[in-house]
């Protein structure tokens, strides 16, 4: 350092003294930056040192505010009302279509989950499977939390993009589930999807939260692993259990569902959907996933 120069910030990490030099060099006042042995300082001479420090005073204060300045929650995207109205009437629809069959076809043997069968090229499967439900208790469940969640997501994400999102992370989980767990896997019902929910939202409201931190005081902070901590709650009191799929709880299913959606949630948070995506998007999604369900329905009844 120069012998007449006046260290005027010095701070153990090279990226704090950088941060600083910005400023100053945007202010066209002459600076140096260099290791001390203890770590960083920034200098400048003489008849630079008051401008220098009354600019860092300025940059101290604003970052302060910025910090102290509550974090902004996400715009609700979507009440989720039509959404769930809509996962209730076609759950129900389908109770007994897989029960007792409709005119004349047999929904329950094509539709339900067989790893087997998916193995040898029935691509339906993981789709149509979670339409079925093996009692009235089973799709209760699945309703309750599939509304539950999907309605929390829906405000985060919209109505369409959530809905869409449930149904590729139910199908991906059954699809993960068909290759980890190999052929002889058997299993119905909507709860792959309703975890695949679960997933989707805590992920994505954790990257969004943590993309905010710098917004945060350091007790807000604490705030970005709430969703963690709540999802992983949720997930080990409701889908854990022991089972074969269709008798009790199918825990493998409720896994790869959760870990799908969080990939999906994951992804969207960093990608910043919905907000970077045009307003149709939402009925684009929602359109293509009832298309989707009804190929898969389609193929399954015709195979």
């Amino acid at each position: 350092m120069d012998p007449a120069a006046t260290i005027v910030f010095q701070s153990r990490r090279r990226r704090d003294c950088a941060e600083r030099a910005l400023v100053l060099q945007a202010l066209n006042i002459p600076h140096g930056m260099q290791a001390d042995g203890m770590g960083w300082t920034l200098w400048v001479h003489g008849e630079y040192i008051e401008p220098a420090l009354a600019e860092l005073r300025l940059y101290e204060d604003e970052r302060k505010t910025e910090r102290l300045r509550p974090a902004e929650g996400p715009r609700v995207q979507s009440l989720g009302r039509e959404g769930v109205l809509a996962f209730v009437f076609l759950m129900v629809l389908f109770y007994p279509a897989g029960q007792y069959g409709l005119f004349g076809w047999n929904f329950w043997n094509p539709g339900r989950m067989d790893s087997q069968a998916v193995l040898e090229g029935d691509w339906w499967r993981p789709v149509t499977a979670l339409f079925l439900h093996a009692d009235l208790g089973h799709l209760v469940a699945n309703l309750f939390f599939g509304a539950l969640f999907a309605t929390l997501t829906s405000h985060l994400l919209g109505a369409g993009i959530t809905w869409a999102a449930t149904l590729a992370a139910g199908a991906l989980g059954n699809t993960l589930t068909t290759f980890v767990h190999g052929p002889g896997h058997l299993a119905i019902g909507a709860s792959t999807a309703v975890f695949g929910t679960l997933g989707i939202f805590t992920f994505y409201e954790w990257v969004r939260r943590r993309r905010q931190r710098l917004r945060m005081t350091q007790t807000q902070r604490l705030r970005i692993v709430a969703p963690l901590f709540g999802g992983a709650v949720l997930l080990g009191w409701l889908g854990m259990g022991g089972g074969d799929g269709e008798q009790r709880v199918d825990v493998l299913s409720h896994v790869t569902g959760f870990v799908a959606g969080s990939l999906l949630g994951a992804l969207m948070a960093w990608r910043d959907w919905p907000e970077r995506l045009p307003v149709r998007s939402q009925s684009i999604a929602a359109m293509a996933a009832l298309l989707v369900a009804a190929a898969a329905w389609i193929a399954a009844l015709t195979a």
